[in-house]
């Protein structure tokens, strides 16, 4: 992984965004470190977090900290064959400099606006997720469609998502980006 500085108005349609949230589920959490670890979960468990910092990587030779759903997003999105190019405001920003800080949360609907594609990391796949993402890639469609047709007199909204649990929709949209602030 590399890590280069590039000007906004140089860069523009090369690369993607990613938005995500700072913090993670602890169901998720738990899993991975049952899948890295071999954690059984009826042991005991501490878990240290300094500063919303819990994995680290090497970036150029430099150790990077980074919070545990951009490692997640990182270790999702990399490809073996392609250069993944992401601007990742975590890694690009320097949390600890409040005046980048501050010019950079300028930039940052340029920045998006600018993206080739914007990511949003919702967190791990569980069993509910390809369901829940299916039927609302149904209704974002069936929406265009009403929006140009008009909706039928007997369109059966139910049949569509009456197939979902309702805990299944409601724990999808409960997940940490879905209540963040920007």
């Amino acid at each position: 992984m590399n890590l280069d500085e590039v000007a906004l108005s140089g860069i523009r349609d090369d690369y993607a965004a990613l938005s995500y949230a700072w913090y993670i589920r602890l169901s998720s959490l738990l899993s991975r470190l049952t899948r890295l670890s071999g954690w059984k979960g009826g042991e005991n468990l501490v878990l240290i977090h300094l500063q919303g910092k819990l994995s680290c990587v090497t970036v150029d030779g430099k150790i990077v900290t980074m919070t545990l759903t951009v490692h997640e997003a990182l270790l999702e999105l990399r490809s073996e064959v392609l250069t993944v190019v992401l601007w990742i405001d975590g890694i690009c920003i320097d949390q600890t400099d409040l005046r980048e800080r501050s010019a950079q949360v300028q930039l940052m609907r340029d920045i998006y606006y600018q993206c080739a594609s914007a990511i949003v990391w919702l967190g791990d796949e569980d069993d509910d997720t390809l369901p829940v993402i299916t039927a609302l890639g149904v209704l974002a469609n069936l929406q265009r469609r009403f929006d140009r047709d008009g909706i039928p007199e007997n369109f059966d909204f139910e049949g569509i998502i009456g197939r979902l649990s309702k805990s299944a929709l409601r724990d999808f949209l409960s997940r940490p980006w879905f209540s963040r602030l920007w």
